[in-house]
């Protein structure tokens, strides 16, 4: 069976990353659901020939919606 599964590297972690996030925000989502992205240049990863966008993972749920 598969795992799907975010390592270290794949997800935010800190208080900077999500205020990252949270500055400058591109919003998307409906009434349950808010999704925010943010392109930022610290997300790319370079090798021998590309650079490539490296995608990361972080979820914030708010403490009036538990």
């Amino acid at each position: 069976m598969a795992t799907y599964k975010f390592n270290r590297e794949s997800r935010l972690l800190t208080p900077g990353h999500f205020q990252a996030v949270f500055s400058k925000p591109i919003r998307f989502g409906s009434r349950h659901f808010t999704l925010l992205v943010t392109p930022k240049p610290h997300t790319l990863v370079s090798d021998k020939h590309n650079t490539i966008a490296k995608n990361r993972l972080g979820l914030a749920i708010a403490k009036k919606r538990v």
